[in-house]
């Protein structure tokens, strides 16, 4: 039996509609910031959507919550990522002064806030850096209590997760459809594709859901915008602004 997939679906089945906080709540506070991903947890999200990437000291490694290649739009320092040490860390702060969090730190936060609400919040964990597949796949290991989807662009991460990690549900993401993505989620044993809002329409929600793909878009800000993809039969999406959601983020 596979427990991580039992565990994910047995929390998608309390939601009609699923909202993913994008990059924690990315339109009220500092994208990908503990802020930003309390947040989305007291808003009442099922699900906190977030990015990593790896950063290494000499005998060790560790996964930091940030999106972009560079740190220079969301924090007081200039230069990749990837070139950066755990030793450096400290020193290098979002544009509202906090600490870049480790994805540790994060985990973290949404147990306690778990523990506090007496309530169940999921994960989905954007791959975006170089070596994070299998990094992830290793540290999530000691995952047990959070509904976890792994998502990425960068399907050589999402393959090298999945090599290491047969059971995590995953989803490849697309920003341009193309008559492969449906094969590729297949080849990754995939349990959803994650979508640009762009690219949907209600033949290409058919043809994945009909595959047994759930389809989960990004990223919607509008309460219109959303009502209409929920009428075509997605079944969940990635807002900047879960403060405009409103009852989907109870239980049903």
């Amino acid at each position: 039996m596979n427990i991580k997939l039992a565990q994910f679906q047995e929390h998608l089945s309390h939601f009609e509609k699923v909202i993913f906080g994008h990059r924690g709540a990315a339109g009220l506070a500092l994208e990908n910031t503990l802020g930003s991903f309390k947040i989305a947890c007291k808003l009442g999200c099922p699900f906190i959507e977030l990015d990593v990437h790896q950063v290494i000291n000499k005998n060790s490694s560790e996964l930091l919550v940030i999106h972009d290649d560079t740190l220079d739009r969301t924090t007081n320092h200039k230069g990749k990522v990837s070139q950066i040490s755990l030793t450096e860390l400290p020193q290098i702060l979002t544009k509202d002064g906090a600490s870049v969090p480790l994805l540790s730190e994060v985990i973290s936060l949404i147990e306690n806030e778990m523990n506090t609400s007496n309530t169940i919040i999921g994960l989905n964990i954007e791959l975006k850096g170089d070596n994070t597949g299998l990094h992830t796949a290793n540290y999530i290991k000691a995952i047990d209590k959070i509904p976890t989807i792994v998502s990425s662009f960068k399907l050589e991460e999402l393959r090298a997760f999945r090599a290491a990690d047969k059971e995590t549900p995953v989803a490849p993401l697309f920003h341009r459809w193309e008559d492969s993505c449906i094969e590729i989620a297949e080849e990754l044993n995939a349990t959803a594709i994650n979508c640009s809002a762009k690219i949907v329409n209600q033949k290409r929600v058919v043809l994945i859901r009909e595959r047994g793909l759930k389809v989960f878009v990004y990223t919607v800000n509008s309460r219109n915008k959303a009502e209409e993809l929920f009428n075509m039969g997605v079944d969940g999406i990635f807002t900047d602004h879960p403060d405009r959601m409103g009852n989907w983020l109870t239980l049903s």
